[in-house]
């Protein structure tokens, strides 16, 4: 009878608690381009719960670095906000990259469903669902 009263929060822990977000996500990538410059992030997300980390600018400084897990968890929870079924249909609020006033920016996001891009939007400029996302980016590549 006590080895069953043991187990018994043991086994709620297991069943309880929700998988970990980031077994969902496979990398995120952030690119942002017009005449004569360019901007990447890209963001590998392993078995684990910290991810790595790609910036370059320009096509030739790149700098590579592990995500915290304090940072990676932010990550993932600000993913899992984005209906990826509707990424690629979200509304621009401005579109100055038509005409080179903004660099042209998508944001790819791949899990073991598949891959789903965003519309292009203004790097400066995302839909307001891409918002957190787009900062945060942006805020890690600083």
């Amino acid at each position: 009878m006590k080895k069953a009263l043991l187990l018994l929060p043991i086994t709620l822990l297991f069943y309880a608690c929700p998988p970990l977000p980031q077994h969902i996500y496979e990398k995120v990538e952030y690119k942002a381009i017009t005449r004569g410059s360019s901007e990447s992030i890209v963001i590998e997300i392993g078995n684990k719960i910290r991810a790595d980390l790609l910036y370059s600018k320009n096509s030739s400084e790149k700098e590579k670095r592990t995500l915290s897990k304090k940072k990676s968890l932010e990550l993932f929870d600000i993913l899992r906000y984005i209906d990826l079924s509707q990424i690629d249909q979200l509304e621009v609020p401005s579109k100055k990259h038509q005409y080179d006033g903004a660099l042209v920016t998508t944001i790819e996001i791949t899990t073991k469903g598949g891959t789903y891009r965003s519309v292009t939007f203004d790097h400066d400029n995302p839909p307001k669902e891409l918002k957190p996302l787009n900062d945060y980016l942006l805020s890690l590549a600083q």
